[in-house]
């Protein structure tokens, strides 16, 4: 287990300290809080720049085939026309598959980044705590208490810059647990010194304001 001290409550965000303090116990220490987003905000992955530049080759050899078409046509080259119309419809539909299953990724980030927006995270030597926008300006208030979290369902989910997630609890109970978040191997580790202890293995309790 790591033996490093637990975050600095001083360093955390303004808003953040003023939000989570009123919630907390006569005695209870606040460790970390962070907002939903502020690390990778998607597993989906981004088209590398190899594939831009296929992409470019494809679109440039669509465009140049049919381009070339009424030249070839012209030029009474006999059976040229055709090659460049198969390579050109070709190129094109590689180029349509890629835009369009760009476009998927990019609406699946959106879908996914509003699924999370306002969501704030706050963890304590007591509990866990996740704070879900709701309708009307309410807020969800759901509290996670020592010894409800089963080791065997915390994990993590981590990125190549250290961000990511740290569920709970099964991914299909809502909220599963702190989502886009930095240094989640470090939140990770606070959970487990701190949070997973032999418990009765009940659902985390949830209180709603």
């Amino acid at each position: 287990m790591d033996d490093r001290s637990p975050s600095d409550p001083d360093d955390l965000p303004e808003e953040l300290i003023s939000l989570v303090k009123p919630e907390l116990e006569p005695g209870e220490r606040l460790l970390w809080a962070s907002r939903a987003g502020s690390g990778s905000p998607s597993s989906l992955a981004e088209p590398s720049l190899w594939a831009w530049v296929w992409f470019l080759g494809f679109l440039t050899v669509s465009l140049g085939s049919f381009v070339g078409i009424p030249i070839l046509a012209s030029l009474r080259q006999e059976g040229g026309e055709g090659l460049l119309l198969v390579i050109g419809i070709l190129c094109g539909v590689i180029c349509c598959f890629f835009v369009v299953g760009h476009l998927s990724i990019f609406l699946a980030k959106r879908s996914e980044r509003r699924k999370i927006d306002g969501q704030i995270y706050a963890l304590t030597d007591r509990r866990a705590v996740i704070w879900l926008p709701g309708s009307k300006s309410s807020v969800s208030v759901h509290t996670f208490q020592r010894g409800t979290i089963k080791g065997t369902d915390l994990h993590r989910v981590q990125y190549p810059d250290g961000s990511g997630d740290v569920l709970l609890r099964n991914t299909y109970q809502q909220p599963s647990g702190f989502l886009g978040i930095a240094e989640v191997r470090r939140v990770e580790e606070l959970v487990r010194r701190f949070l997973v202890v032999p418990g009765p293995g009940t659902s985390p309790d949830i209180e709603s304001t």
